[in-house]
């Protein structure tokens, strides 16, 4: 037997009738403010961010992946854990410590981290298929090779309210987050094939930058026959992604889900930021 681990970075506990029935067990990843607090509840982790605290994550220690998978392969379970990707995270450096500890008290189980290359509800959208392949039977080795088929066709497109929050991240420097900030700059953000934040295109406004969104979304959008997930994830900005749903949907004629990003996400993209991930012909 299998059982398909990720962890809250997902957002698949966002969609809990995405989830129903299929087995998937959660890891929970903190997130800190300065003083050492957290805030009660999501709406006040962002109303917090925005009053000007800072928050911020760790990678899971070791205890807290063997605390989580000792009772499942104390019952014959093998553990395939699908997470964030490693060029963006120490996690899987931590998974392996756990792994080899408790390869010692388990050794007939098989127990791997399957790296998504991804983030956000891009690491969601694997950890759901592979659960849909768990539970109609399939073995190890045929939901593995179908996740590295897969994690090459699902797109993240984002885009941040506040260019600060990237700056403060490390991922762009203080002159550009001040110039960006005085022109009202939005990035396009995307996770390249190497699971890599990027940012090639630009947008002077946020609507403009949601709108080019929606245009990279038709031209890379693919279908599949499962009509698989479309999620719009947002750092409290609600009515943007109801816009962005919206005009997603028009193309679909399909659902999309929308879902507010986890602390450990909107940490560090800041409040307002949000985005769309879905089954795409490639990575952007």
């Amino acid at each position: 037997m299998i059982t398909i681990f990720t962890d809250t970075l997902s957002e698949l506990k966002n969609f809990p009738e995405l989830t129903y029935g299929l087995g998937i067990q959660f890891v929970d990843v903190q997130y800190f403010f300065d003083d050492g607090s957290q805030a009660d509840g999501l709406l006040d982790f962002y109303k917090q961010l925005r009053a000007g605290k800072m928050a911020r994550t760790a990678s899971l220690p070791p205890e807290d992946f063997k605390d989580a998978f000792r009772p499942f392969l104390a019952t014959n379970h093998d553990i395939l854990y699908i997470g964030l990707s490693t060029k963006l995270t120490g996690t899987k450096n931590s998974f392996e410590i756990a792994k080899a500890d408790l390869q010692t008290e388990f050794p007939d189980r098989r127990i791997e981290y399957f790296d998504s290359l991804s983030l956000s509800f891009g690491v969601g959208f694997l950890a759901y298929k592979a659960a849909r392949m768990n539970v109609s039977g399939f073995s190890y080795n045929e939901i593995w090779k179908a996740l590295e088929e897969e994690r090459d066709k699902v797109a993240v497109l984002f885009t941040v309210e506040s260019l600060k929050w990237l700056q403060k991240g490390g991922r762009i420097s203080k002159m550009t987050s001040a110039i960006g900030g005085f022109l009202n700059i939005k990035p396009i953000i995307s996770v390249n094939e190497n699971g890599e934040i990027v940012s090639s295109r630009k947008a002077i406004g946020k609507r403009k930058a949601l709108l080019e969104i929606v245009k990279l979304f038709k031209a890379n959008y693919r279908e599949t026959e499962t009509k698989s997930p479309i999620a719009v994830i947002h750092a409290d900005s609600e009515n943007d992604a109801k816009f962005l749903a919206k005009e997603i949907e028009k193309i679909t004629k399909q659902e999309v889900l929308i879902g507010y990003a986890a602390p450990t996400i909107g940490a560090h993209c800041g409040p307002g930021g949000l985005g769309v991930i879905f089954p795409s012909n490639k990575k952007l």
